[in-house]
């Protein structure tokens, strides 16, 4: 038997992810039920949280919960799209020493920088292994699409933020 190919969709709001195994697509539901998880990775006194139990705290611990985080990949603070979205957000995001765009955030009573890549690969890995757990096997290969409209320093960020969340070599396509 061949191991299943995981495949990954990224979005702004929710993540789906499918394996693909003896031929046959069968996309993921998580732990909740759901085909979709949400794109949010929160932060609490005692753990991070990703996905649905991310998405839960949002309204009590907003400061500590990051959404978007797609949006803010490979883009500099100083960007248009992330200046417009810094109005609606509630957590907090600063410009790196190269001018990128960073996040603050509590974890576990003290303050912690992350880049969007760091908070992505961290979301990648949970969808991973979720997607594992569904289907009782390891994945050794994944696939993540590539929004068509990413630029270059958006594409090598999903890249980077690839390698580090499921451990994956990363073809390059164009």
């Amino acid at each position: 038997m061949t191991t299943p190919v995981l495949g990954v969709d990224i979005g702004n709001t929710t993540c789906s992810v499918a394996l693909y195994r003896q031929g046959q697509v069968d996309v993921v539901t998580n732990a909740q039920g759901n085909r979709s998880t949400p794109s949010v990775v929160g932060f609490t006194d005692v753990e991070p949280l990703l996905g649905e139990a991310a998405k839960g705290q949002l309204s009590r611990n907003p400061q500590n919960t990051v959404v978007d985080v797609l949006l803010l990949i490979g883009r500099g603070y100083e960007a248009p799209e992330v200046q417009a979205a810094l109005k609606r957000w509630r957590f907090r995001v600063t410009a790196g020493k190269d001018g990128d765009a960073q996040i603050e955030v509590q974890l576990k009573g003290e303050a912690k920088v992350y880049s969007p890549q760091r908070l992505l690969s961290l979301l990648l890995a949970h969808l991973r292994a979720e997607a594992e757990s569904y289907a009782g096997v390891a994945v050794k290969d994944v696939v993540i699409a590539m929004p068509p409209h990413f630029n270059e320093a958006q594409r090598n960020a999903l890249k980077e933020a690839a390698q580090m969340g499921v451990r994956c070599r990363v073809l390059q396509t164009r």
